[in-house]
């Protein structure tokens, strides 16, 4: 299942308390689409010391962070919030790591607070790193659109199949949209779109029970034109 309720995790050492507000999950589209993994850190001094030259260091073992580092300076008893575009600049996401997902796996990740020696560290529970076909449902509805593609070369050739299906009736094979303003113009390259998409003669693959909730991995166009296959969900995005 993809959750993206930020978990509120803290760690705390005899001079400094770490706390990260972060999205358990992880994918391409989410990223691209602006939807932070991290959304804040806070970081107090616990000490009656003043740190002038504090390093905080962002990095994952598995790569899917960019290793980033900060400077910043504490008085006695202070603390600093890095939030929106401060967490955003210091929590790279590597998005080639993403997008060549395939495969969920658990990964995790780590704030650590160094002076001339490390202060203090933080390191998450597990991430859930999703493939970056994976659309999440309901937990995320507004993703669907993520996954229309409609400069990718299999829509183009399908749209052309749509196109001749108008001509060889005898009507205008423009694709036109809306601008006729004539509904039945509309219905026409509607009920081409519908024929093109049966004579795919495709296979209709099940999407899974908990698709609500947990989502599903979306077949792409390519994948739709070239394997004949897809659920409803699928040939919608076509």
């Amino acid at each position: 299942m993809l959750d993206n309720r930020a978990a509120d995790e803290y760690e705390s050492s005899e001079e400094m308390l770490i706390r990260v507000e972060h999205n358990p999950s992880v994918n391409y589209v989410l990223h691209q689409n602006g939807f932070p993994l991290i959304s804040k850190i806070y970081i107090e001094n616990q000490t009656d010391k003043t740190f002038s030259n504090l390093r905080i260091t962002i990095k994952s073992e598995q790569g899917f962070l960019i290793e980033k580092s900060v400077y910043a300076s504490l008085g006695p008893y202070a603390s600093i919030d890095l939030i929106a575009n401060e967490v955003q600049e210091l929590s790279k996401i590597n998005a080639d790591y993403l997008l060549n997902q395939t495969e969920r796996t658990r990964g995790n990740f780590s704030v650590t607070v160094f002076d001339d020696r490390r202060l203090a560290e933080w390191t998450s529970d597990d991430v859930s790193i999703i493939p970056f076909d994976h659309f999440p449902g309901l937990s995320e509805p507004r993703l669907i659109s993520a996954y229309v593609t409609p400069n990718s070369q299999p829509v183009k050739f399908f749209t052309s199949k749509v196109s001749d299906l108008l001509r060889n009736v005898g009507l205008s094979p423009s694709l036109e949209g809306y601008q006729s303003n004539d509904r039945g113009r509309i219905k026409q390259m509607v009920t081409a779109v519908y024929q093109a998409v049966e004579n795919l003669n495709r296979i209709y693959s099940s999407i899974p029970p908990s698709y609500e909730e947990s989502g599903q991995e979306m077949r792409g166009a390519d994948e739709i034109m070239n394997m004949k296959m897809g659920n409803c969900q699928d040939l919608k995005m076509l």
